[in-house]
């Protein structure tokens, strides 16, 4: 079983294994190699022949992303492409934003062409950057959001104590050695 469907007014239609899908009225038609506006064409043609102007409305219902953010040990989320055109700001937006622990100046999009991928190396804290957050995503593209390597605060508040410590022991005995 492949794992598309189509949508047409609130129904789903799954896409068999020998690519055809069962439609109500006009029977199994096969969509492969057609895009989602050529399909929505044909099958409005096909439905002509029962109703006066169909308005048919399909979608593929599989279109995701991958999500990594750096920073959730090691979590990842699996976003679902739920509009199309949908772009690097509203996939990020709809998985809870980038986060305080993560960098909005190194961002990876993984996108596999053909047999290699290409890799797009995203800054969006820069002007330059925001035309990547514009960036269309396309199914299965993985989106690595790097971690901020800043130093945690509890490890700087260990510090502290021992340079307070240090600092008070040091200043004791300069008190002590002048006298």
């Amino acid at each position: 079983m492949r794992l598309m469907q189509f949508q047409n007014v609130g129904s789903l239609y799954l896409v068999r294994e020998d690519s055809l899908i069962e439609f109500p009225i006009i029977g199994n038609h096969n969509l492969v190699g057609k895009t989602i506006r050529e399909g929505e064409i044909y099958l409005k043609k096909l439905y002509s022949k029962f109703y006066v102007d169909p308005f048919i409305v399909l979608g593929v219902n599989t279109k995701r992303v991958f999500l990594f953010k750096g920073n959730t040990n090691g979590e990842a989320s699996v976003v679902p492409l739920t509009f199309n055109n949908m772009t690097l700001f509203e996939v990020i937006a709809s998985a809870g934003g980038i986060g305080g622990k993560n960098s909005s100046k190194k961002i990876t999009v993984i996108r596999k062409n053909n047999k290699e991928n290409k890799i797009f190396n995203v800054n969006l804290s820069t002007i330059e950057g925001i035309k990547y957050g514009n960036m269309i995503m396309q199914s299965h593209d993985i989106i690595y959001i790097k971690p901020n390597f800043n130093m945690d605060l509890g490890i700087f508040q260990d510090f502290q104590s021992i340079f307070t410590f240090i600092s008070s022991i040091s200043i004791l005995l300069l008190t002590l050695n002048q006298n």
